[in-house]
């Protein structure tokens, strides 16, 4: 440890300084694993972010912790992960690597302030805010996702908007068990180490992947089963989004259903699923109709024991005036939701889809999740709005305000706000 510590003061030595600029004055509050933590500098925000005291922070979390005056460094040492923060360097170091800060460490009042998201998700914990009382929520527990793995089974209704990947290059279940797409992102942003799966198929309905050789025109796999190409069927959690080429007769998507319900009990009697539905049912996909079959399976889906997070049901919910988004600073159509085609849903649906899909699975609030990681590149490389806008509204000409909702944190708090409400109200069940 001792030869550790050395190593990490002797990388501080050549770290450069930053600038220091001012910080907003709110009153911030800090728990760790529901203990309320007392500090002699108070909590700050700057860009979003929140500093704390670096001892009390990396002490609190069970990390051994050194200063070095000469170069305003603090290094934090907890197992085998070591953090090197410098203040006023919007780089730090994690076991010697380099890591960029959206805020960097800063030295307030005589104390050394370091941001605490960054601090506690390098030492393994799980980091929420919660909007309502202005708090950092820390739990160094394990998160419930932590070593799961997790199927999403689909078609371009789920791609489109990111929630897995959009890339035509799979061919392989390897490539496609490594997806990073927003749900992916989501849950490393909350601490998760997850495994994602992505069964998305451009054009299939879900029996076309689950009921015989594919009939699919331009499909590789057209005349092959593609559950065949499944050899992994241990899934923690299974999704199943319903799409608009699906038989509209209520059960023929309930039949499809138990089919593959059946399929992943037999490799895990565990596994929990969940229905995520979509606009498409609503009549907005390809051909412009309505899916009441689609919609009337979710009651009789659910007294099976599949969860239902129906993200559709808020969009068309909003763009029917039937609900408001509280606090909206932004008007909302269709194209709030939906890429230039049409049908399609755009990244703004898509993040809906994944929020929803995150908070049916671990009981977390809505409120206060992340979306930052869609505008951070290191995180998410395939995941960026204005090349999003750029490739999907013809050079920036979009038809869509959904960067604009995305950029207002009023807008994005109302929409969490009613997932958490139509999560719990179960509404498919009236």
């Amino acid at each position: 440890m001792r030869k550790l510590l050395s190593l990490i003061v002797a990388i501080a030595l050549v770290l450069s300084y930053g600038a220091i600029p001012a910080f907003a004055e709110e009153i911030i509050s800090v728990t760790i694993d529901g203990i309320a933590q007392n500090y002699d500098v108070m909590p700050v925000i700057e860009n979003g972010r929140t500093l704390v005291p670096m001892r009390g922070i990396f002490e609190a979390l069970g990390a051994i912790v050194a200063w070095d005056e000469k170069t305003s460094t603090v290094i934090g040492v907890k197992e085998d992960i070591a953090v090197v923060l410098q203040a006023g360097n919007s780089n730090a170091k994690v076991n010697g690597k380099n890591v960029a800060l959206d805020v960097p460490a800063k030295i307030i009042d005589g104390r050394t302030m370091v941001p605490a998201r960054f601090v506690a998700e390098t030492l393994g914990c799980g980091v929420n805010w919660d909007e309502s009382t202005q708090t950092v929520v820390i739990t160094t527990s394990k998160h419930p996702l932590d070593g799961k793995k997790v199927l999403f089974i689909g078609n371009s209704y789920t791609y489109y908007g990111r929630t897995v990947e959009h890339n035509t290059k799979y061919n392989t279940l390897s490539k496609r068990s490594n997806d990073t797409g927003s749900f992916y992102q989501l849950c490393k942003a909350n601490g998760a180490d997850v495994s994602v799966t992505n069964w998305t198929y451009s054009g299939h309905t879900i029996s076309e992947l689950f009921d015989g050789p594919c009939t699919y025109e331009s499909c590789k796999w057209k005349g092959l089963n593609h559950e065949d190409e499944l050899t992994d069927r241990y899934y923690d959690y299974v999704f199943v989004s319903p799409t608009s080429g699906l038989r509209d007769e209520e059960n023929t998507f309930i039949s499809s259903f138990e089919y593959i319900m059946d399929m992943f009990r037999a490799e895990n009697p565990d596994v929990k699923f969940i229905c995520l539905g979509n606009l498409a049912a609503y009549g907005i996909n390809s051909t412009d109709k309505l899916y009441p079959g689609i919609l009337a399976s979710y009651k009789p889906l659910s007294e099976k024991g599949v969860i239902i997070a129906n993200w559709g049901e808020i969009a068309n919910d909003i763009l029917t005036g039937k609900v408001t988004v509280p606090g909206a600073t932004q008007t909302y159509d269709k194209n709030s939701f939906i890429v230039k085609d049409g049908h399609h849903p755009n990244m703004l649906a898509g993040y809906l889809t994944t929020l929803i899909a995150y908070c049916a699975i671990t009981g977390e609030s809505a409120v206060g999740q992340p979306y930052d990681y869609y505008f951070d590149k290191s995180l998410a490389p395939t995941i960026d709005i204005s090349g999003y806008v750029d490739y999907y509204y013809v050079n920036g000409d979009a038809d869509s305000n959904f960067p604009e909702i995305f950029a207002s944190t009023s807008d994005m708090n109302g929409l969490q706000q009613l997932v958490d409400e139509y999560l719990a109200k179960k509404s498919y069940l009236n």
